[in-house]
């Protein structure tokens, strides 16, 4: 999904168009989870008090996803394992999730895990 949106530069009296690709977003929130960090995001009304329609449709995007795979993202952190090729990961306890956004072709590689994984199963939905 890509939204046009208008976000104001510094101090600027008129904003710029920025194209906001929510696949993006949810890739960066994951990475900042995957480095024991946060995403906040500075989202407000304009001067009506009213939040844009566009910036609307990207938290609701968002929002969705996270209904599906936030528990991926809520109380986890980094997992200590090298940063795969094909995505990042997250860890909660002895919960390892792969958040995979490049598959590529084969199998995919989970180094230092070899024997370890008990059972795995595939969650949520793509972006």
């Amino acid at each position: 999904m890509i939204v046009r949106t208008k976000v104001p530069v510094f101090f600027a009296r008129n904003a710029i168009t920025r194209i906001v690709e929510v696949r993006n977003l949810i890739r960066a929130l994951v990475e900042c989870v995957s480095k024991y960090g946060n995403l906040l995001l500075n989202v407000g009304p304009n001067a009506m008090g009213e939040i844009p329609e566009e910036l609307l449709e990207i938290l609701e995007a968002v929002g969705k996803w996270m209904k599906n795979n936030g528990e991926s993202i809520y109380g986890c952190s980094s997992a200590n394992l090298p940063k795969p090729e094909w995505g990042r990961n997250t860890q909660k306890g002895n919960f390892l999730y792969a958040h995979v956004y490049d598959r590529g072709t084969g199998p995919i590689d989970f180094q230092g895990l070899k024997g370890k994984i008990k059972k795995s199963k595939i969650a949520g939905r793509r972006v």
